[in-house]
């Protein structure tokens, strides 16, 4: 179905009227003018007439009176009522005055006039010549009004260019906007049709904005009453690693202490996807080195318990536009995926690099990998393919896409040619600021 446009709307509809208008404007001023012209042939044949009244020739191609326009062709005939010209003898049986007449098989437009009782003299102007004259004279009038219509075209499609300027400059601010700006659209200098609409997404942006900070306020407030009771029970179970307690106790107690952790760690994923639904800000430039180091000193203990080799490397500062938590939850998720996946005794290798206009990192682990008919799905909340034995709720990919698409970037997920395991790639766009090759 073809989108509806107000200005393509507006512009065929103000050129189909112009034109139609144009157009009836056009024939009318035509017919005028042809009639206009034919009334002025008339008065010629009546001046020509005043002209030689008194004029002694016989029968003369009128071109060859003094003052008399010969682009008229009018014949001049004088004769009297006994003449034995035969060509012109019909004009006797005509009245005096303006008359149609056929000589000799053409039709002559005739002013005729008496002189005595026995003399008359007629102006004759064909007809063919008349309408030609008419015809020249209605299209010089008409001409100009259908010329007119491209220019007018091209003036009208001008102004609605010009008038709905306003409204590409709004939509292109808004599409510049971060997710996270909601400031009020200026009123000034808007037309005054615009303003009513203006104000209304304003007040909607208000509304947008108190409901955002409500949202906000609603997941601090969750944070903090969730850890806290998640937080004592781990403790708690911690604690009684002292206590002599018989074996099927102690098998109890390891498997509250892991369920503890994996609703802390379920929590804190649900809290992650809440921030990104309030939505991430571009407004602080971050080294990717310092908070991927960062990341890894977290889970080194992780891995350590696993004994898998966890290395980074870096070949040059990238800098990156974004917020520090929003990169760290990116790299936490991605690496404790990895860590989680691999066996015992495994190695993921982190590495940061610059690719074209990219900040690049990969991740590579030599876990199990994906099946690639499940590549495309494994990004969905709460989908965790062929491994769901594994701890985790499967909103580890699924919080690292919506991340990396909020900070105009992209994830690719790729099994490795030679051996076992997956490769995980992360893009960033790169600031101007960071080294180039």
């Amino acid at each position: 179905m073809m989108k509806k446009s107000l200005r393509r709307n507006l512009f065929f509809g103000i050129v189909t009227t112009v034109t139609i208008t144009s157009c009836i404007a056009g024939l009318l001023a035509y017919d005028w003018a042809y009639d206009e012209a034919i009334e002025m042939q008339d008065s010629i044949l009546m001046h020509i007439s005043s002209i030689v009244k008194t004029q002694p020739q016989d029968s003369i191609v009128i071109s060859h009176l003094y003052g008399v326009d010969t682009d008229n062709h009018a014949i001049l005939v004088r004769q009297g009522k006994d003449s034995d010209e035969t060509t012109y003898r019909a004009l006797w049986s005509l009245p005096p005055g303006l008359q149609d007449t056929t000589i000799d098989g053409t039709v002559y437009r005739a002013f005729l006039s008496d002189m005595a009782p026995d003399s008359r003299f007629a102006v004759l102007q064909q007809i063919s010549v008349r309408d030609e004259i008419g015809t020249g004279m209605a299209i010089r009038t008409a001409a100009p009004i259908l010329v007119l219509i491209p220019l007018i075209v091209i003036i009208i499609a001008f102004l609605l260019s010009y008038s709905f300027k306003v409204l590409v400059r709004l939509g292109q601010e808004l599409d510049n906007r971060s997710a996270d700006n909601l400031d009020p659209l200026p009123l000034a200098g808007a037309p005054t049709e615009l303003q009513p609409f203006l104000t209304s997404l304003n007040q909607m942006f208000e509304r947008a904005q108190t409901s955002i900070d409500r949202q906000k306020k609603f997941i601090g407030d969750a944070a903090h009453e969730l850890r806290t009771p998640i937080t004592a029970l781990s403790i708690q179970a911690e604690n009684l690693d002292d206590t002599d307690l018989p074996a099927d106790t102690r098998q109890r107690i390891e498997a509250v202490k892991a369920g503890t952790q994996r609703t802390k760690h379920l929590l804190e994923q649900l809290l992650a996807m809440a921030r990104q639904e309030s939505g991430i800000a571009l407004n602080k430039e971050i080294e990717i080195g310092e908070a991927t180091k960062k990341v890894v000193s977290n889970l080194i203990e992780f891995a350590n318990r696993k004994e898998i080799d966890l290395g980074l490397e870096q070949s040059e500062p990238l800098i990156v536009r974004a917020e520090v938590i929003s990169i760290e939850m990116l790299l936490r998720n991605v690496i404790d995926n990895a860590i989680t996946y691999t066996p015992r005794g495994g190695r993921i290798d982190i590495r940061l690099s610059r690719v074209d206009e990219w900040a690049a990192i990969s991740i590579t682990d030599t876990g199990p990998g994906i099946p690639e008919d499940e590549i495309g799905t494994v990004f969905s909340p709460f989908v965790r393919g062929q491994w769901n034995d594994a701890d985790g709720a499967g909103l580890g990919l699924s919080i690292v896409q919506r991340t990396a698409n909020q900070l105009n970037g992209k994830v690719q997920l790729q099994n490795r040619p030679d051996q076992p395991g997956l490769v995980v790639s992360i893009f960033l766009p790169v600031q101007d600021n960071s080294a180039i090759f």
